[in-house]
């Protein structure tokens, strides 16, 4: 059955009584165009095991079964659930899963390679990112997925491929470890209800695993980024309780200004940052 219409969106969530909770960032797509545009993108092959976030009705989910191995739908709305659950039933390669994301537990249901397709709610889309792109967070090792395919805000996307004088933590670390790309944009009124901002869909695919200490990694970025306004040099000093004089002299040897600013700072910059105060 196709949602692809605001028509059959609000009947089907009618039937169930429920009705698009914005406290949740719920905005279901129904622009056929856009659906079809998201499959291309993601290059799914026959073999790939998905594990999709956010699936609302399973406008999407009904695609993703037709060419992929295996998906895991999850839905942290326990009424959405319940439909997806029904509409979803005869469907041997699918698997529905009520939870938050941010808790799930990955190593309980897959134990091979994964890829991720998601429609990320603006307000968790940070803490999801950190949660599958860093291994150790969150209490132990995430298994990591070999790619993200992504719809976000389109503000939030840009402050993904942020560029020097404009860098923030979040780009330093998405940057750092995936190649990022912007796919295409998706109008507002490709969702029900009406969306209020552009979204963006983006591809993310990770690097060769660099061989650092993320928690090191992740400290040095945070501590560099702790007070923007400041110079970087005395956010180091402050945050990794090194005196000032030494700071200097680590930043003189890597060629890093003292007074620079962290969002002024290149990813090489940001590698020499760690490679001198790991």
């Amino acid at each position: 059955m196709s949602l692809c219409s605001p028509k059959k969106v609000k009947e089907l969530l009618q039937k169930y009584g429920l009705s698009p909770n914005r406290n949740l960032g719920q905005n279901f797509l129904i622009d056929g165009n856009v659906l079809e545009k998201i499959i291309k993108a993601c290059e799914i092959q026959e073999d790939d095991v998905i594990l999709e976030v956010g699936a609302g009705l399973g406008t999407l989910t009904q695609e993703l079964v037709k060419k992929a191995r295996k998906v895991l739908a999850v839905e942290v709305d326990k009424g959405l659930f319940r439909i997806l659950k029904e509409n979803l039933k005869n469907l041997k390669n699918v698997e529905v899963i009520n939870e938050d994301i941010l808790d799930f537990q990955i190593e309980k249901y897959i134990k091979e390679n994964y890829r991720i397709i998601a429609n990320l709610p603006y307000q968790i889309s940070s803490p999801f990112l950190e949660k599958f792109l860093l291994s150790n967070r969150r209490g132990g090792d995430v298994t990591l997925p070999s790619r993200l395919d992504l719809l976000v805000q389109k503000e939030f996307a840009e402050r993904l491929y942020a560029k020097p004088p404009r860098m923030n933590k979040l780009a330093v670390f998405v940057q750092f470890f995936t190649d990022p790309k912007i796919v295409f944009q998706v109008s507002p009124n490709s969702f029900y209800p009406t969306s209020e901002v552009w979204s963006s869909f983006i591809k993310m695919e990770f690097k060769k695993r660099p061989m650092v200490s993320e928690k090191d990694f992740l400290l040095i970025v945070k501590m560099g980024f702790s007070n923007p306004r400041k110079q970087i040099g005395n956010n180091l000093s402050g945050g990794l309780q090194i005196e000032k004089d030494i700071v200097r002299k680590k930043l003189k040897e890597i060629k890093i200004d003292f007074r620079r600013r962290a969002e002024s700072l290149s990813m090489g910059e940001w590698v020499r940052l760690y490679n001198v105060f790991k």
